[in-house]
């Protein structure tokens, strides 16, 4: 059994922001199964029965920041304009940076709440609140945040997950930065995999990258090799992207 303190938690986005930039001061993450209660009249005790259906939801806790990629622009009004209708992809770790640490993926988390609270001797605090809207999956870090200036893979530092699978899963990129690439400058992030961590092939293709503060949630179907890594292949002139990828396998 391993223990983990505030100093592990390196990773939370949403929509592309780094929450993490701000000072973030802690947050919940809940999932339910729910259930109804089913005794009828004259019945001693309450039954319950589950419903098939489980919910998710995330709040978070911090002191407002107005800078740049900060946590009133991730989280304000003018934020959720370009929001997809099924809300945005957040992803966040408690296990460290490392290669194949634990994360939790959300298909869409649909921000509910904004507040902005101010007290007489106290700094300004922020809070808000995010409902899940789709499946939440428990994944692996392939590729931690990081800043790439050119072409790359991480085929050299490869998540190994032990064995193939054959049920598929879901593969997650968030982009935090995307500068001085020029006019039609692009980053393509493709997820690669392998059985004998020799020869590589794609497994699938995200949606190139063109701005900053955007994330993409791509089904993965068939079956997934042993070993996972990165490949990005950058367009136009030499700029800065920073961003994430992981994986999780059904």
């Amino acid at each position: 059994m391993a223990n983990y303190g505030p100093a592990d938690i390196q990773l939370l986005l949403v929509g592309g922001y780094d929450l993490l930039v701000g000072a973030i001061t802690g947050f919940k993450a809940r999932e339910e199964a729910i259930s109804e209660q089913v005794n009828g009249l004259g019945a001693a005790w309450e039954a319950h029965r589950y419903v098939g259906v489980r919910r998710s939801e995330f709040e978070l806790d911090g002191f407002y920041d107005d800078a740049t990629g900060g946590i009133h622009e991730a989280l304000s009004t003018a934020s959720l304009s370009t929001t997809p209708a099924g809300g945005r992809v957040l992803c966040y770790g408690v296990e460290g940076t490392a290669t194949g640490a634990d994360f939790i993926g959300y298909a869409g988390a649909l921000q509910i709440d904004y507040e902005r609270m101010a007290v007489r001797d106290e700094l300004e605090k922020v809070k808000a609140t995010f409902r899940g809207s789709g499946v939440v999956s428990q994944g692996r870090i392939v590729r931690m945040l990081a800043s790439a200036t050119a072409s790359g893979a991480s085929t050299g530092t490869p998540l190994d997950n032990g064995a193939s699978n054959t049920s598929g899963g879901v593969g997650f990129l968030q982009v935090v930065d995307f500068s001085g690439w020029g006019a039609g400058g692009a980053v393509t992030v493709s997820l690669v995999h392998s059985a004998d961590d020799i020869t590589y092939s794609n497994l699938v293709t995200f949606a190139s990258a063109t701005a900053e503060h955007r994330a993409d949630r791509q089904v993965i179907t068939g079956a997934i090799q042993r070993y996972a890594a990165v490949n990005w292949t950058a367009s136009g002139a030499t700029g800065n992207i920073r961003f994430f990828v992981g994986l999780s396998r059904t």
